[in-house]
């Protein structure tokens, strides 16, 4: 829940079916339990002294949400400092799309931290040996790709970066982009598209998707009219670049840095107790005494949470085990390749999976199931003795956790649900 603060009683209305196709929900005013405050300052007269109030006001009606401050592109920049001293700036025009993507990329950070924090405290709990890695960044400054034909604004790019880069290299193109940024020598990317059909755009898109791109910031410097922006990407105006550039990529990198950190932790947490060493995920004994804590988190903050269950089975026709430890190990594997970090993936069952999945509502938990489901029923698992490849079945099942509802009340639940299911395997 995205609680909007504005002066203007008529953007309550375009904003909420703005943010709504995101699947995110507005609701006017400051609201107690709220994961975010939008605080709109496209039409008022403000002043530092003003977005500090309006701050203030936000966090006592909400002390766990987050700030994000919305204002005209056309802010000066000493307007802009002040207003990113207090939180996060989204500049935006006549579309939101900043503003939802500062949002997004808002709950995403909080979500990783609180799971990480969360993870930290189950695995200090047990009283068995753990390994995990630790949470720390390079101090050093970052490596810096701008990539866009050659101009004046590339030039500004170039100078303003290279103020704060160790490293800061061009690329004409698409495609020297691509093959410089799969080398894997840099910590942010900046691209300069010539307009909405130009491959640095879809290049910019596609990071997100690639394993070894997808943490590294990217900053897109264009024509504020430009439509349909990356989702992944901070979007600059092109006479903004200069004087923020050299701030955003410090700062983004920074945080790029700390969240690939936390992903490490949470992919890397393991030890005796705390994994299945057949399957990789987490044991029954790890998984409730987790579970149990953010339940208890959702309980106290109201934020939703839902639970995914798998359960591998034979495929029609097939003489294989699909219960074998091979199967049952290559299939954890998938589902946690397929889910993020912050997801926490159990084994109940010898051929059950139960994915936890935090601040995550029952329609975005169904698109993860069915990612979840064809993954698996379209790959081939192997034989014991590699002769011939074969597919498994899958069945899922999908619930939220009600108010007051209790683990083992939502565990029985997703297990009924999962039991009546009918697996589905991929054609052949």
């Amino acid at each position: 829940m995205i609680a909007w603060l504005s002066p203007d009683p008529d953007s309550f209305e375009p904003a909420c079916q703005r943010f709504a196709h995101e699947h995110y929900r507005l609701t006017a005013g400051a609201t107690n339990g709220a994961d975010l405050a939008v605080i709109d300052l496209r039409k008022r007269v403000w002043s530092p002294r003003v977005a500090s109030r309006l701050a203030a006001f936000a966090r006592t009606s909400a002390p766990e949400a987050g700030i994000v401050f919305i204002g005209p592109i056309d802010l000066a920049f000493a307007e802009r400092a002040n207003l990113r001293r207090t939180a996060e700036l989204a500049l935006v025009g006549d579309d939101l799309a900043p503003a939802v993507e500062a949002c997004r990329q808002k709950l995403r950070i909080r979500n990783v931290a609180e799971e990480t924090g969360e993870r930290l405290k189950s695995v200090a709990a047990l009283t068995r040996l753990s390994q995990f890695p630790p949470i720390d960044t390079s101090p050093e400054p970052p490596s810096v790709l701008v990539a866009g034909s050659p101009g004046r604004d590339a030039l500004a790019a170039i100078a303003a970066a290279s103020s704060v880069a160790s490293v800061c290299e061009a690329a004409l193109s698409a495609g020297q982009a691509m093959a410089a940024l799969e080398t894997g020598l840099y910590d942010c990317a900046v691209f300069l598209p010539n307009g909405a059909g130009d491959p640095l755009l879809a290049l910019a898109r596609a990071m997100r998707r690639h394993a070894r791109l997808r943490n590294v910031p990217a900053i897109v410097i264009s024509d504020p009219s430009l439509r349909e922006p990356p989702s992944n990407c901070e979007q600059m105006a092109c006479a903004h670049a200069a004087d923020d550039l050299p701030s955003r990529i410090q700062i983004l990198t920074r945080r790029a840095r700390l969240l690939a950190a936390m992903r490490r932790f949470l992919s890397a947490c393991a030890g005796d107790g705390v994994r299945d060493r057949i399957s990789g995920a987490f044991t029954p004994a790890f998984f409730g005494q987790h579970a149990e804590r953010i339940f208890a988190r959702s309980a106290q903050t109201g934020r939703v949470l839902s639970l995914i269950g798998v359960r591998i089975a034979k495929s029609p026709g097939d003489s294989f085990d699909a219960a074998s430890v091979r199967v049952q190990t290559q299939a954890a594997q998938l589902v946690n390749r397929v889910t993020r970090a912050e997801d926490c993936v159990g084994r109940v069952a010898q051929d059950t999976f139960v994915v936890m999945t935090a601040a995550t509502a029952e329609a975005d938990a169904e698109i993860a199931a069915r990612r979840i489901g064809g993954v698996i029923a379209n790959t081939m698992f192997r034989s014991r003795c590699d002769r011939r490849v074969f597919p498994v079945a899958t069945a899922t099942a999908v619930i939220e956790r009600r108010p007051k509802e209790r683990l083992e009340e939502a565990l029985a639940r997703v297990l009924a649900s999962l039991k009546a299911a009918t697996p589905k395997a991929a054609e052949r």
